[in-house]
């Protein structure tokens, strides 16, 4: 009989499901209502832990979430309290693993949403931290579902190191052993401790990534909060192809000998362009270089020189199309091109060229940019395509939203203001997609790698922000329908969109079933 029992017809003892120092737990029915519950007997005889106790009996009383057990009841006694609370039917994680091994990275990534959702909803509520994250204090229920137990050392972002005392050395994080106090960032670690302890240890690359981040031993190196994390791992499978856009090949457009054979047509033209070369075989001989030259530093090269004398935008076109090339815009194209350009404003302007070359400049960013400051290279787009909104540019509008969305990703994450954004984002990727019919073949290849990309990587977020499965389907499908317009036959590039369109798909069910 417990001490309960002494004040309290109501509910019966039906077994004892554990024991620690802190309390006893027991399954118990509710004599009057015929229902199953849990009740923690918490014992005052240790004052630490009956404080510890009280505290979790505190948090529970003011949370309500899906992966937290609600409190219903509490009976006092003379020397404890006891805590009527959900009963969950299954085991912890601890007890999942030494039954049935490791878990697949499915179900551990699945388990992951399910604890950074709890830990964003606690770290909401007057900041509190749960301080012990760790396999046994996780229980799974039959049904699949999640849930996170045993709040009696949760703190509010204090520090103490009375309370080392309650960590579990293999989950704690160094701050923690450490007695420097917690944050939201300890609870990170404890996250990705755990999920290392109870996944596969054949995991993918992201995944591995991922778990080593939240483990770093500096707080500041690891994902600084819950939502934080929540965004990277809903992109897990985009870091695990992370050189995917490296390594595909370029489809040329071979444009230039079209506009070779315009300038070889208009020779007297050509040669006044050409002041600065004093024979006409030097000037073929850059044109050979540029058309013909296996290096692309040479054919590069030899551009440079024909603008420099002939500021022409369809050669400044192919010289942006030599930078697509290699899937890489780096700095040195950053600096060559910009400093080109501020040369020959004046005369682009003049043949209102400039805009246009300045909405090019603004993709070589969005699409092509490889600088690991991401929220730098969006903000270059964003500049380079208001300036082309300043000169009376066209249809550039929504590259600017997609630009300032990117641009601003991290920081809205981070502050919890993602309501709404991931909602109009994809209302902006779905109207480049329906407006991409005047571009160019190159732009549209990266327009529909880029939403594909997106609905890949952002379906979760799209999902809880309001957009429905059907609508991101209905997106991915208009791009199927716009690659094989006409009847043509795919090219690789076109092939592999198509594959990223079915990874997207499979993304979108993996999403529903995450979430129904």
């Amino acid at each position: 009989m417990t001490n309960c029992d002494l004040f309290s017809n109501r509910y019966f003892v039906m077994e004892m499901i554990g024991r620690g120092g802190m309390s006893n737990v027991y399954k118990v029915k509710d004599v009057r209502l015929n229902t199953v519950w849990a009740m923690k007997e918490i014992n005052a005889f240790d004052s630490v832990f009956y404080e510890a106790g009280i505290k979790e009996m505190n948090i529970l009383k003011e949370l309500n979430h899906p992966a937290l057990p609600r409190i219903v009841d509490i009976v006092q006694t003379e020397d404890s309290y006891c805590v009527i609370m959900d009963y969950i039917e299954g085991i912890n994680l601890e007890e999942y693993v030494q039954k049935n091994g490791s878990m697949t990275e499915k179900d551990a990534v699945k388990t992951a949403f399910a604890l950074l959702d709890a830990l964003k909803y606690l770290h909401s509520k007057k900041r509190i931290i749960y301080s012990d994250l760790k396999p046994s204090n996780i229980m799974l229920s039959e049904d699949g579902e999640i849930k996170l137990v045993d709040f009696g050392i949760s703190a509010n972002e204090s520090p103490g190191k009375e309370k080392g005392l309650f960590f579990t050395k293999e989950f704690a994080a160094p701050e923690m052993l450490a007695g420097k106090g917690v944050d939201e960032r300890s609870d990170i670690y404890g996250l990705g401790a755990t999920l290392k302890h109870i996944a596969d240890e054949e995991c993918s690359f992201g995944f591995d990534y991922f778990l080593k981040k939240c483990m770093k031993n500096d707080p500041d190196e690891r994902y600084q909060s819950a939502a934080e994390a929540w965004n990277e791992l809903s992109g897990i499978r985009s870091l695990n192809d992370a050189r995917y856009r490296k390594i595909r090949k370029a489809i040329g457009q071979n444009i230039f000998y079209l506009i070779m054979f315009i300038l070889s047509f208009t020779g007297m033209c050509l040669c006044e362009y050409c002041k600065g070369i004093e024979k006409k075989n030097e000037w073929e001989e850059i044109c050979e270089k540029a058309v013909n030259s296996s290096d692309i530093e040479v054919r590069m090269s030899s551009l440079e020189k024909m603008i420099e004398y002939s500021p022409e935008y369809d050669l400044y076109l192919r010289l942006i199309n030599e930078f697509k090339d290699d899937l890489i815009f780096d700095e040195k194209e950053e600096s060559l091109i910009e400093g080109m350009l501020e040369r020959d404003k004046t005369v682009l302007k003049e043949r209102d060229e400039y805009a246009l070359l300045c909405k090019e400049i603004g993709k070589l960013y969005l699409f092509y940019h490889n600088d690991e400051n991401e929220n730098l290279r969006y903000q270059r787009a964003v500049i380079w395509f208001e300036e082309c909104m300043k000169e009376g540019g066209e249809n550039v509008e929504t590259y600017v939203e997609i630009g300032r969305f990117f641009e601003d990703l991290k920081k809205i994450v981070i502050e919890g203001r993602t309501k709404g954004e991931y909602r109009h984002f994809f209302d902006e990727i779905c109207r480049l997609v329906k407006e991409s019919g005047d571009c160019d073949e190159r732009t549209k290849k990266d327009i529909y790698e880029m939403c594909a990309d997106s609905v890949y990587v952002y379906s979760g977020d799209f999902y809880r922000d309001g957009v429905e499965s059907e609508e991101m389907r209905d997106l991915l499908s208009l791009i199927e329908q716009k690659l094989h317009k006409d009847g043509k036959s795919l090219d690789e590039e076109d092939k592999r969109i198509m594959e990223r369109i079915k990874e997207a798909k499979e993304e979108i069910d993996y999403i529903e079933d995450i979430f129904d």
